[in-house]
């Protein structure tokens, strides 16, 4: 019993400041309304209004990223760069501690998957010859679709099983994107189910008895949580927007806290069986204004330099691709006592070393860190379970 207060107060001590948890987070919300009797599915104008979707995702990811040109970013191992020449803009892209980008990449394979099944498959005929899963027959499908959203469905298989069912529905509102997804499979017995509905994106995974994850990404306040768990561990990956950290507990047993300013990692603390690893962004270090690529076999990845003179050479340097037009730079140094660590003089971002490590010590100390976010482990495996047996009544004629 003092263990479990001892373990309670230095939670709420590390989140000082933090509101409660208002939105039920494992809730599974009602489904999404489309078309029923008036939908269009003539497959020319069906294609047409599937570009328009296209086009009204692009807007949507247009508030969270900033829209490219054509030219593209390659690093050259043999040249050294302005440190202004470096592009990196884009914050949301590939951000794995705030993935608010995400639910739009999901929703974009689905529409995609859509897609290839209209361009494929008329209605009213059957469909043999289609490019969505060459494994395997269509069975029946079905789709309608209006200017604001739609559905779309099939079920795949042979004369003797199913294979898998797919279903998407979705809409475009005025306070943004609704939809939801699943992936049924019954020969392997899995399931992922993703819904975003009021700015709110949760995904539930089930894989045979020893896999399961699931994800929540509140678009409204950027909370973040991703619990996964296998026979071999388990990885947390939380978000707090209110005090802009991130905490991960890897499948490896690392523990990692990293401080971010809107959308923009600062700085993070690991500990693993290395000792502790400070890790850092280099574009908010001064003291360098050039850089050089190396190749990636070699250590360092990157070398730093003032003018001609080669500087922060007690760290190693990184660069990390965010895709095709932006990159990130880092800078990390591991030592068996963190007590040894330390940023350079020219580090500017509003986090000190201590306040990492007081954050990576109560992180490490909890139980169960998805009591952040008012939940435990078992809590969220058990809705997992409850969704997926939902899905099991709902579909088992097909079984």
């Amino acid at each position: 019993m003092k263990k479990s207060l001892l373990l309670l107060s230095l939670f709420f001590l590390f989140l000082t400041g933090c509101t409660p948890v208002q939105v039920d987070i494992l809730a599974q919300p009602e489904g999404v309304d489309v078309c029923q009797e008036e939908c269009i599915t003539e497959n020319e104008e069906v294609l047409a209004l599937i570009d328009d979707y296209h086009d009204q995702l692009d807007q949507l990811a247009l508030e969270l990223v900033p829209e490219y040109d054509d030219e593209l970013f390659q690093l050259q191992s043999d040249i050294i760069y302005s440190r202004d020449d470096i592009p990196q803009q884009d914050l949301v892209t590939s951000n794995s501690y705030i993935p608010l980008d995400e639910p739009y990449f999901r929703f974009g394979r689905a529409l995609y998957e859509a897609e290839r099944l209209v361009n494929t498959c008329e209605l009213g005929v059957e469909c043999i010859e289609q490019n969505i899963d060459v494994r395997y027959q269509v069975l029946d499908f079905d789709y309608g679709f209006d200017e604001d959203g739609g559905y779309a469905n099939f079920r795949m298989g042979n004369t003797i099983e199913t294979a898998f069912i797919r279903d998407i529905k979705f809409r475009f509102e005025k306070d943004g994107l609704s939809f939801e997804y699943l992936d049924y499979d019954f020969l392997n017995d899995n399931y992922i189910y993703g819904i975003m509905s009021e700015g709110i994106y949760r995904e539930y995974m089930y894989d045979d008895s020893e896999h399961f994850y699931f994800t929540y990404i509140n678009m409204n306040t950027e909370d973040y949580l991703y619990y996964y768990t296998q026979e071999y561990g388990e990885l947390i990956v939380i978000y707090d927007q209110n005090t802009e950290m991130n905490y991960t507990m890897g499948l490896n047993g690392d523990f990692t806290v990293a401080k971010m300013q809107d959308h923009e990692y600062l700085a993070s603390l690991r500990s693993s069986e290395l000792g502790y690893t400070l890790r850092f962004n280099l574009f908010k270090t001064e003291g360098w204004n050039k850089v050089s690529w190396g190749v990636e076999d070699l250590s360092p990845y990157a070398s730093l330099y003032l003018d001609d003179e080669s500087v922060l050479t007690d760290y190693e340097a990184e660069f990390s691709p965010i895709n095709s037009h932006f990159y990130a730079l880092y800078a990390e140094i591991t030592n068996s006592d963190v007590n040894q660590l330390q940023f350079p003089t020219g580090f500017t971002g509003d986090v000190t070393l201590t306040q990492l490590n007081e954050e990576l010590t109560n992180f490490i100390a909890l139980e169960d860190p998805c009591i952040m976010f008012g939940l435990s482990k078992e809590t969220i495996v058990a809705k997992i379970m409850e969704v997926k047996s939902q899905f099991d009544t709902d579909l088992n004629m097909y079984s």
